[in-house]
């Protein structure tokens, strides 16, 4: 059964989200402990945060809500690695010459972000579409109808990584994830989706 993901990049002032931040909390007697993942376990949810994936890409920037991701940040690459899964999304001479045109005096290499490659992503990986995301870094992107795409001009690149260190999983379904960032909640639903909830722990201690 396919499974359904979210990814939501919240804050460490969410710290009833973040077990990693309850240390002061005490355990609830009526409530199993959690129990620690296998090396098995966590192997198989690091095969998901591979460098320049969506789920790695996605704890680049800083939200609370999914409609609130920074575009700028996870198509910073455009569609990075994974244009062959979309079909083409490299720039054409005629792309190059409009991009060129509106700045001829500039150096830096040009990613493309096809709107319709983009609306698919966003909603495979985090449940919403383009259109429904209230379009933070959007204006970083040049736009050209001609050809419904997003372009992004730089020298560098916001590849991520993630290694995972550690893990457990509640009686609930929701399994937290540690990595040297911070910690990450995954929380399942309706037996078989799954949102995920990345959050910042450079502050809890």
């Amino acid at each position: 059964m396919k499974r359904f993901l979210t990814m939501v990049l919240m804050l460490c002032l969410c710290v009833g989200l973040c077990a990693g931040c309850a240390q002061n909390q005490q355990p609830d007697p009526q409530k199993p402990e959690n129990g620690t993942l296998t090396a098995e376990e966590l192997e198989e949810f690091q095969a998901m945060f591979t460098p320049g994936s969506w789920y790695s890409q996605a704890t680049t920037s800083s939200y609370t809500s999914p409609k609130d991701i920074d575009l700028h940040h996870l198509f910073y690459d455009g569609i990075g690695f994974y244009g062959l899964l979309y079909g083409h999304t490299y720039l054409t001479d005629r792309e190059r010459a409009y991009l060129t045109s509106l700045d001829p005096e500039s150096v830096m290499q040009y990613f493309r972000a096809p709107r319709q490659v983009m609306d698919a992503v966003l909603k495979e990986y985090f449940g919403v579409s383009l259109a429904e995301t209230n379009q933070v870094g959007l204006s970083k992107f040049i736009y050209w109808a001609e050809t419904d795409s997003y372009y992004v001009a730089h020298t560098d690149t916001r590849m991520t990584s993630v290694t995972l260190t550690g893990g457990e999983r509640a009686e609930d379904g929701t399994v937290t994830l540690r990595y040297d960032g911070g910690v990450i909640v995954l929380i399942h639903h309706d037996g078989h989706d799954t949102a995920e909830y990345t959050v910042h722990s450079h502050q809890c201690g």
